[in-house]
């Protein structure tokens, strides 16, 4: 995200932050999220600190012209995390020296210890506060609402823990709601002569029961899915993974029915059928599917084998 000078224009408190933040190139991204929660934590306490950062971030989003990139609840829970922080560490009042000191707070990846994917994709996540479903915060009351400073909760050091294993069926659910919900995956396969590998993202429709993708019909990987029919798909972040493998069947554009069409149109944003070059979709039959995000779920992490579920 690019700042600019007019998100701070209407908003003192802000302008007077947001340059030492941002710099010359103007960026705006996690770094910068936390550390302008760090200095609102430092100067208004909390809970003020929550209603400045989730009202700034509002509005920084608007004026890049992204109102839909404002989520509550992961604004919110980083104000919490940085709070927390700085109560343990109360003297710090640089920046950089509070980041070295708690490298995990820029880890995006942080808050997935906490929520799961499909917890913070739903509505009332993206519009409002909602508590943790995975991992508890360290601290027994939520401090924005229970309306103190944080420290007042008898807070005992901020412990990166690892969440207890899923189950079977609710990896399986999140491994769904991850098909349904996101938009790209990375996609991998091999020339069928060399072996070289091609690791490319591609945006993704889920029907319930296959991936269909797109590429153009030239390019390695779209040549080595007719070639070879083999493909690897690794959906979600590196801690919240769902790995498939698959059997692809390609399908010219004049083919794909329009409803199916106009589906992967309207949710990745791209329309293959209207460009010049010639695009295959390909339809992916999954034949196995792997889940899992921290060491404690590798035993039990394969989900379907030879195209049938397990669980």
């Amino acid at each position: 995200m690019q700042h600019h000078d007019a998100p701070g224009a209407a908003d003192p408190d802000l302008a007077a932050i947001l340059p030492a933040i941002t710099g010359p190139a103007g960026e705006f991204r996690h770094r910068q999220h936390i550390h302008l929660a760090f200095l609102a934590v430092r100067r208004y306490g909390m809970p003020e600190a929550t209603g400045k950062i989730c009202g700034w971030i509002r509005g920084i989003a608007a004026y890049e012209r992204a109102p839909q990139k404002y989520h509550h609840t992961v604004s919110r829970a980083w104000v919490e995390l940085v709070a927390h922080h700085v109560e343990a560490d109360p003297e710090c009042d640089d920046f950089d020296v509070f980041a070295r000191r708690n490298p995990a707070l820029l880890d995006k990846r942080l808050l997935s210890r906490h929520y799961r994917s499909s917890m913070l994709a739903a509505e009332p996540a993206r519009h409002g506060w909602v508590e943790p479903d995975l991992l508890p915060f360290p601290w027994s009351h939520s401090p924005a609402a229970a309306g103190h400073k944080v420290g007042q909760g008898g807070m005992d050091g901020y412990r990166m823990s690892t969440p207890p294993a899923r189950t079977p069926g609710q990896r399986k659910q999140d491994a769904l709601n991850r098909l349904e919900n996101d938009v790209d995956a990375w996609v991998a396969t091999a020339d069928s002569a060399t072996g070289t590998p091609y690791l490319v993202p591609l945006s993704f429709l889920w029907d319930g029961l296959t991936v269909l993708v797109a590429t153009p019909a030239a390019s390695p990987t779209g040549r080595n899915m007719q070639a070879t029919g083999k493909v690897r798909l690794g959906i979600g972040p590196t801690r919240d993974l769902v790995l498939i493998e698959g059997i692809a069947h390609a399908l010219p554009a004049a083919e794909i029915p329009d409803e199916v069409g106009d589906a992967f149109a309207a949710k990745t944003g791209f329309e293959p059928r209207q460009l010049a070059d010639p695009y295959l979709y390909f339809r992916i039959h999954p034949q196995r599917i792997q889940a899992w995000r921290e060491a404690n779920e590798l035993k039990g992490r394969e989900l379907m084998r030879d195209g049938r579920w397990g669980v």
